[in-house]
């Protein structure tokens, strides 16, 4: 009795699968690859050395251009000048600078003295000021700012001539591009343009240089 029962189970069983069927397959539907995230790019990009911009953190640079002046405070000159530059990464591309300009002026003036009181020339000229650098291409970036500006005079006067200086404040602009001409991991040495505008009660002056920069990110 109990083989009979057990063999007209299995019976049941092969009639119930014959009549269901096949089981339907499954269909496994694949996510889609994953967009990469472009500051987590950045970063990669950064460990392994080959960031297109400047890292994050301080920032520290120096530069030293030839400067041809021009204005209508005084004679126009040529001379030398020298920037200090302290600043912080704003952006994978983008770093804000302090800076500080400088920029000295020989004694260029053919202006005579015929009264007790002629001017002479710019002997110097300052600016502090604040600036954006930005790189649009892996080795060339643009610069723009503005700040605070001074400029010391030279005042020839009296029966001997005798010398003195005068300092004048304003206001400055400045604005540049260079080029990378060097890259080695934190350390960048450029090729620099810089304008510079200043301007006072007295007049303006605008300064054109051209120069070497190092900068460190």
């Amino acid at each position: 009795m109990l083989s009979a029962a057990i063999a007209c189970a299995l019976a049941l069983t092969t009639i119930a699968t014959a009549t269901a069927g096949p089981r339907p397959r499954k269909v496994i539907v694949e996510p889609p690859p994953p967009v990469p995230d472009p500051e987590a790019r950045r970063q990669a990009e950064d460990s392994n050395l080959d960031a297109v911009g400047p890292r994050h953190g301080l920032a520290a640079g120096i530069f030293f251009m030839g400067w041809q002046q021009v204005g209508s405070v005084d004679d126009a000159g040529r001379g030398g000048g020298v920037g200090l530059r302290l600043g912080a990464t704003a952006a994978s591309t983008t770093v804000v600078w302090l800076e500080l300009i400088a920029g000295a002026f020989p004694d260029n003036s053919k202006q005579g003295c015929i009264t007790s009181r002629c001017l002479s020339y710019i002997e110097s000229t300052a600016a502090f000021v604040a600036s954006a650098q930005r790189y649009v291409a892996p080795n060339l970036w643009l610069r723009g700012g503005g700040g605070f500006a001074s400029y010391t005079q030279v005042v020839k006067g009296g029966p001997d001539l005798t010398e003195t200086r005068e300092v004048s404040g304003g206001l400055a602009a400045v604005a540049g591009v260079g080029v990378d001409l060097v890259r080695f991991r934190t350390t960048r040495v450029s090729l620099e343009n810089m304008l510079t505008l200043h301007r006072f009660s007295s007049g303006w002056i605008f300064d054109v240089g051209f120069g070497l920069g190092v900068a460190f990110y």
